[in-house]
């Protein structure tokens, strides 16, 4: 496990350091007399689908009752993780019916049973001691319908993971271009669905404007290109619409992602 602890992290004691996020991941065999080398704490930070772990269940479905405990903060190996936040905002909607609006990230809800459309939008704020990652939004749209007593079922819902290669100070290298590459994310689990379309923007000014980003893409997997603006302001804020086979979609939105 690593605890990132920083030193603002709570108003109250400004000068302290204080948690303000963590990762951890099941344990590993090493070999003696070999070289292993592990990333940790590198972003970009966002959703992931991670091994539940205690407290953790992702996003399901248990006869008439939704359990929502995504993972919003994991860094780029796709680690379970938590993260402090200043503000959390979450709505829950089948088709136009609004059943949660209100603070949080996570909670169980009943639903009916009847198949219907969902969204699931979450959004969140971190201290800015954060540094990145400190506005993190993502809105989830899927069809479900009652599935079995006693029997779990995993929404079908998917992610992007940005991946794109930051030094140890999670800064990207300097140059005329951004490339960030990309992996779409299905919740292990879930009814199988492909990404049939990916668009991806970038804003070098904290989402004021967005800039639309060339896209390669075999599969669920590739990378965007997009030029850097002459007067940079040194951080790079992403947002991306994922839309699926089975017709969901995903949107999220991670400003100051990284740093160059």
């Amino acid at each position: 496990d690593v605890f990132h602890e920083v030193a603002g992290a709570q108003e109250e004691f400004p000068d302290v350091p204080a948690y303000l996020n963590s990762f951890s991941q099941p344990a590993q065999a090493y070999v003696a007399g070999r070289t292993y080398h592990e990333s940790w704490n590198t972003g970009v930070f966002g959703p992931a689908f991670v091994t539940p772990g205690p407290g953790e269940s992702g996003l399901n479905r248990t006869a008439n009752t939704f359990d929502l405990e995504p993972t919003l903060y994991s860094d780029d190996q796709g680690r379970s993780a938590s993260s402090t936040t200043v503000a959390a905002f979450m709505r829950l909607s089948r088709d136009r019916d609004v059943i949660y609006e209100g603070e949080g990230q996570a909670g169980g809800f009943d639903v009916p049973a009847a198949d219907g459309r969902y969204t699931l939008f979450i959004k969140t704020d971190r201290n800015t001691v954060a540094g990145l990652s400190t506005h993190n939004e993502i809105s989830w749209r899927f069809r479900s319908a009652a599935v079995p007593e006693g029997v779990t079922q995993k929404l079908p819902v998917s992610v992007v993971r940005f991946r794109p290669t930051l030094d140890d100070h999670n800064r990207a290298a300097a140059g005329e271009f951004d490339v960030i590459g990309f992996t779409v994310q299905r919740q292990a689990g879930a009814t199988p669905a492909r990404t049939a379309s990916l668009d991806l923007r970038v804003s070098y000014d904290d989402g004021r404007t967005w800039l639309t980003a060339f896209v390669v893409r075999v599969g669920e997997t590739g990378f965007a290109l997009v030029k850097r603006p002459p007067a940079p302001t040194g951080y790079v804020s992403l947002r991306s619409t994922v839309t699926l086979t089975d017709g969901g979609s995903t949107d999220q939105k991670i400003i100051r992602a990284y740093r160059y």
